[in-house]
């Protein structure tokens, strides 16, 4: 971002108003347990990275995204979509 300052530029401004770089950062008591920051790295509230049993994550559920998508025929992919679902259906009843 343009608000943002290097860690070297901030070692600069500490030297020249002659206080520590942790004064920047009294607002701060535990940036890492702020619950500012309790989702992670970001600078404002976000799902945190629990990957826990999401499909999403699972090499499974990409591997078989990247199959769909080498497809090339996009009447073929509304097909097999179409396939999988009937088996889905049919398997869960």
């Amino acid at each position: 971002g343009m608000n943002r300052i290097s860690a070297g530029r901030l070692f600069d401004f500490s030297n020249v108003l002659d206080v520590p770089v942790s004064y920047f950062f009294e607002q701060f008591q535990n940036p890492i347990q702020s619950s500012q920051y309790s989702h992670g790295l970001s600078d404002n509230n976000q799902e945190g990275f629990d990957k826990g049993d999401d499909i999403m994550s699972r090499k499974e559920t990409i591997d078989l995204v990247r199959t769909y998508y080498s497809v090339k025929d996009e009447d073929a992919r509304k097909d097999i979509l179409k396939f999988i679902k009937s088996m889905a259906e049919k398997l869960s009843s």
